[in-house]
């Protein structure tokens, strides 16, 4: 192990539990919620790689990407920056549950 990877697993322990609320509130109105990042061998894959070869100044999580390039779309893969959710986004997944639904099952 080298200095750091605690912060790397705190990391990733936080954005479990922030993962779980948002499924948690997916399944109350009905909605899938799926986060492919957070599989098992993504991560274990990631953690394996030093930080120096997983990160970059230029893009954004550039390891995470290639390992899930072909399982989530393009634009995803593309992103530069981190999208953080707020209690208008979640009022707002639970007044239209329906047309959401509808739109990601068809």
């Amino acid at each position: 192990p080298w200095r750091g990877r605690h912060v790397d697993i705190d990391a990733v322990r936080m954005g479990a539990r922030h993962f779980q609320a948002m499924e948690d509130i997916g399944m109350t109105v009905g909605l899938p919620v799926a986060a492919p990042f957070y599989d098992d061998r993504v991560l274990e894959a990631t953690l394996a790689v030093r930080l120096e070869e997983r990160i970059s100044p230029w893009r954004y999580k550039p390891l995470l990407a290639e390992a899930m390039r072909g399982v989530v779309p393009d634009a995803l893969l593309a992103r530069t920056t981190k999208d953080h959710m707020s209690s208008d986004e979640h009022q707002g997944l639970r007044e239209h549950a329906p047309e959401l639904a509808e739109l990601w099952t068809g």
